[in-house]
């Protein structure tokens, strides 16, 4: 079995960038991606995980086994980092007035800071993985059907 076999799972031919990525965010769309030769980029963004969402690369290796690598897409991991800067800056401004003395509490209000950043550390990484596994498994039991009926 080829890689190019495997096109099928590409419902809308479209390129991995930022741009793409903001219009499926806008625009829900069965596994868009694209392929160029050696490895099939997908990407499908559910209701419920908004920009969060995964992008699979699927490969072959030399010894017929399909490798399928993920990561978050690069719009989210954009509007991640302008989210996390927007909860820690009034955190480091305010604690930057202040000196580092244990009896004013400004190690305590940088604790706190720091606590309260990882508030959106924890949305991202809940909704991310349970939508990451489901459309792993998903893609895995089509291509694993697919080999199965080449196999007949």
């Amino acid at each position: 079995m080829n890689i190019h076999e495997l096109k099928f799972l590409i419902k809308k031919e479209k390129q991995d960038n930022v741009l793409e990525h903001f219009k499926t965010f806008y625009f829900r769309d069965e596994f868009c991606g694209n392929f160029d030769g050696i490895k099939i980029t997908l990407w499908s963004r559910y209701y419920s995980t908004g920009i969060f969402y995964p992008v699979f690369k699927i490969t072959k290796k030399e010894n017929q086994k399909i490798i399928i690598k993920n990561r978050l897409n690069i719009a989210a991991k954009i509007l991640g980092i302008l989210i996390l800067l927007g909860f820690w800056s009034p955190f480091f401004l305010l604690i930057s007035k202040f000196d580092f003395n244990i009896f004013n509490g400004t190690i305590a209000g940088g604790v706190i800071a720091i606590l309260f950043g990882l508030i959106p550390l924890l949305i991202f990484r809940i909704t991310y993985y349970p939508e990451k596994n489901r459309q792993e498994k998903f893609l895995k039991d089509i291509i694993s059907e697919y080999l199965a009926k080449q196999q007949l």
